[in-house]
């Protein structure tokens, strides 16, 4: 299981996103909305496990960036 998580989370996360990506910018021009509006919604439930993938992959770094106190700001600008 670790060898899946550490080769798979980070290309699945990213290609997710990249798609995820492209449906948002989709949908927010209005391009054949119909379609792309259960792809995006489908893909982005789709992508909670690579990401929680990733978190765990990477959890000793996002452990850093807590005690360094340098990951309140960019969630606080992401909200």
């Amino acid at each position: 299981m670790k060898t899946f998580i550490t080769r798979f989370a980070t290309p699945l996360t990213t290609g997710l996103f990249l798609v995820s990506t492209i449906s948002g910018v989709a949908l927010f021009f209005h391009w054949i909305p119909s379609t792309f509006h259960a792809m995006h919604e489908w893909l982005s439930i789709l992508l909670l496990l690579p990401i929680a993938l990733h978190v765990w992959k990477n959890w000793n770094g996002i452990l850093g960036y807590i005690r360094r106190k340098t990951l309140a700001l960019p969630l606080i600008a992401s909200l």
